[in-house]
């Protein structure tokens, strides 16, 4: 067959196959791992969406309760709750919508009663709680949405600074200070910061989430090495280490066969195809763990986005310069020292992209740490 040939079919085959790939696996695959949080005498600032039960007194003015407009009104008592969004900080919360089932004593326009309620309030309510059992999760609105026209008593600056600095959706979206430990390892005073779900009860918080900041680093488990001011994962070097050994071995053994040549064409198809493989997966992956979607970061473009484009961007080029490169090299070489150099690279490009992308996403926290160290330092 000519090479001509070879190469509009490999084309052919490349479209067929990143098509068949986007309508098989429309949400990507995922391959990061939650890590899990245990977190003691926590304080916990929170921004999403709850439901759970306790103790609570519940305050709000010029509300809409169960379709009737009501100038103030107070309820202290026990029962159950659901915050579709609701902001939550040193034990009060704060949120614009609310329902719950409780039995206490209630005062709506100065008229007191007792008994059982189930009560639906549309309007700005204030919430303090004396006892707690609560389930956090992804709430309805943006916390920048959810902050326009509202007052909260409480210091968030901290919130809002996280805010501006770090390019992740700020939902379900937690800060907690405590005694914690992350994947039941060494417990030990910190500041959490991370998106993810949990549940709060008896001073206790056990969530999980994909990526965690834990005192001004992201949480890692890979075995590192310091290298200046930088943290560099030992695969990382590993792999750098087999790939220039079998690099250099194969210029001693360098042979060239001419049937090699009617496939000189396709590994630039090939690795065509599967930088969009890969990119696809890495994509719909980073939506998952920073909430930010890259497509839409670029269709709504400001400074925000910008910087979230970023985040996604530059990992994905860490894992193709630092992990996908050195393993082609490695494999094509090897390939080359029998005269076999451009199948070697097509050989070297089918698993050196699978691996990056699984390795890649594995050792997020530590790519991550090797270029925005400095910006988590501002936090």
């Amino acid at each position: 067959m000519k090479p001509s040939s070879i190469t509009f079919l490999t084309a052919i085959f490349s479209l067929i196959a990143f098509s068949a790939f986007v309508v098989t696996f429309p949400n990507g695959i995922n391959i990061a791992e939650k890590h899990e949080l245990v977190i003691k005498n926590p304080e916990i600032t929170f921004y999403g969406g709850a439901k759970g039960n306790g103790s609570f007194v519940i305050y709000s003015s010029n509300s809409t309760i169960n379709g009737e407009n009501v100038s103030y009104m107070k309820f202290e008592g026990d029962g159950s709750f659901y915050f579709p969004s609701f902001l939550y900080t040193n034990g009060k919360a704060y949120c614009k919508k609310l329902s719950f089932n409780a039995t206490g004593k209630m005062e709506i326009n100065g008229k007191k009663s007792y008994g059982k309620y189930s009560i639906k309030i549309d309007g700005y309510a204030v919430i303090n709680f004396s006892s707690l059992n609560i389930s956090f999760f992804k709430g309805k609105e943006k916390l920048q949405d959810f902050l326009k026209n509202i007052s909260i008593e409480e210091n968030i600056e901290e919130l809002t600074k996280l805010m501006d600095l770090l390019p992740i959706s700020i939902d379900k979206f937690f800060y907690i200070e405590g005694n914690g430990s992350i994947d039941k390892g060494r417990e030990n005073s910190s500041k959490f910061i991370f998106r993810g779900t949990g549940n709060y009860s008896y001073d206790k918080f056990i969530g999980t989430s994909y990526l965690i900041i834990k005192d001004k680093k992201f949480f890692e488990k890979e075995n590192e090495i310091k290298i200046g001011a930088f943290f560099i994962p030992e695969k990382l070097i590993y792999i750098w280490a087999v790939a220039i050994a079998v690099f250099i071995a194969s210029l001693f053994f360098k042979k060239e066969l001419e049937f090699d040549e009617h496939f000189s064409t396709i590994p630039l198809i090939l690795s065509l195809l599967f930088l969009a493989l890969t990119f696809y997966i890495w994509e719909k992956q980073a939506t998952i763990i920073f909430g930010t979607s890259f497509f839409h970061s670029i269709m709504n473009a400001n400074l925000k986005t910008v910087i979230a484009i970023v985040f996604i961007i530059i990992p994905y080029m860490e894992i193709i310069a630092l992990i996908e490169f050195p393993i082609k090299i490695a494999i094509s070489s090897s390939f080359s020292s029998i005269g076999l150099h451009h199948i070697g690279k097509i050989i070297g490009i089918c698993f050196a992209y699978p691996v990056a992308i699984w390795l890649g996403i594995k050792m997020l926290a530590s790519l991550l740490n090797m270029v925005f160290l400095p910006l988590l330092r501002l936090i």
